[in-house]
């Protein structure tokens, strides 16, 4: 008798539940099992998700030139996983992750990054709140990249929920 009331349980369920709990679980392997900025142009990304963490929206100028003020610590982490040829079977260590993630984030020390293109911030809004959280909870550049990627799964989980519901 049981087995009947789980099995019609799991037969009744709404497509919109299923979504959400196959969708965490994926999504949360996803988030923590690609490398920091493995992703195409999830850097440049980053950089800008931060920058609007600090309340900023207009990009500032140094010489007439367009750009971000962004920690410089921020900026040697990024960039020291680019170039990376991951085709080739290259990758980031495990080892060098943990090592970076001890490095707290030295929000007084900036670089001026300058900028091709310039994103408009709505679409940073959910990255940007996560980033924002992150820094109550660990204040490293690597968790919060971390903290923008499960906001971004938390929003579009929400979306696509209500979106089916």
């Amino acid at each position: 008798m049981k087995n009947n009331n789980i099995t019609d349980l799991i037969i009744n369920l709404k497509a919109e539940y299923i979504f959400i709990v196959l969708g965490a679980i994926f999504g949360i392997m996803i988030a923590f099992s690609n490398p920091p900025f493995h992703s195409n142009d999830e850097d440049r990304h980053y950089y800008l998700a931060y920058y609007y963490s600090t309340g900023r929206v207009s990009p500032d100028t140094l010489n007439k030139l367009p750009g971000l003020l962004i920690p410089q610590n921020l900026y040697n982490i990024v960039s020291s996983t680019q170039g990376i040829n991951y085709f080739a079977g290259d990758k980031i260590s495990r080892a060098k992750i943990e090592e970076d993630k001890k490095i707290k984030l030295e929000k007084d020390k900036k670089i001026f990054m300058s900028l091709v293109t310039y994103i408009n911030p709505i679409a940073y809004i959910p990255a940007t709140i996560g980033i924002i959280i992150g820094k109550f909870i660990n204040d490293n550049p690597i968790s919060l990249l971390y903290a923008g990627r499960i906001a971004n799964l938390i929003f579009f989980l929400i979306v696509v929920f209500l979106q089916l519901n």
